[in-house]
């Protein structure tokens, strides 16, 4: 009796520190969707002052770079996020069959 109490407080304490895990990365998460909110915002708002009409060539390709550049910042921000959302169903996948199989 007392090693299956032993176990299940041993399991209780493993639970315990997981959610305290998945709290700061809840939080951590939390954080980083806020910035990627303000820079989107920002982002937005650049898209629609490069939109007006330029008078000169040159000003043209300026905005034309900084579209660019905007593009390629997005790409590797969808790469990331792509690549957080897999590795976050595989966590979640491997904590539900592990409570499963507990």
């Amino acid at each position: 009796m007392t090693d299956r109490w032993q176990s299940v407080t041993d399991r209780l304490t493993d639970c315990q520190k997981q959610v305290s895990a998945s709290l700061f990365k809840l939080l951590s998460l939390k954080e980083n969707v806020t910035q990627f909110t303000l820079w989107l915002q920002d982002a937005k708002q650049k898209l629609k002052r490069d939109s007006e009409l330029q008078p000169t060539l040159q000003a043209k390709k300026a905005v034309m770079q900084n579209i660019k550049v905007m593009l390629l910042t997005l790409l590797t921000v969808y790469s990331h996020c792509s690549a957080f959302i897999f590795f976050s169903e595989l966590t979640w996948d491997g904590l539900f069959v592990s409570s499963v199989i507990v």
